[in-house]
């Protein structure tokens, strides 16, 4: 998949994670909007699930400590454990 077929969540996601948004770096809808030429929508849409999966926290670009990954992790089995037997069931 080239970068123009990658969705603009792809693309945040990729940009956090190769670094060329830096941690600690604001993030507002119009910057992200203007920088990958869409509406404030697609944005948004991209910058919340980006916040449920902890890149992106109150507004920043967010790096969990290791303790904080082996939290978010623990919580998840957690969670989705849970959402497996209830869809078992």
């Amino acid at each position: 998949m080239n970068t123009n077929e990658l969705t603009v969540y792809q693309k945040i996601r990729n940009d956090i994670i190769s670094g060329e948004l830096k941690k600690d770096e604001k993030i507002t809808e119009a910057k992200l909007a203007k920088k990958y030429d869409v509406s404030r929508t697609p944005i948004r849409e991209a910058l919340k699930q980006l916040e449920l999966e902890y890149f992106i926290k109150n507004s920043y670009i967010f790096m969990p400590t290791s303790e904080e990954y082996r939290q978010i992790f623990e919580m998840r089995i957690l969670l989705e454990t849970y959402a497996l037997r209830k869809a078992a069931v």
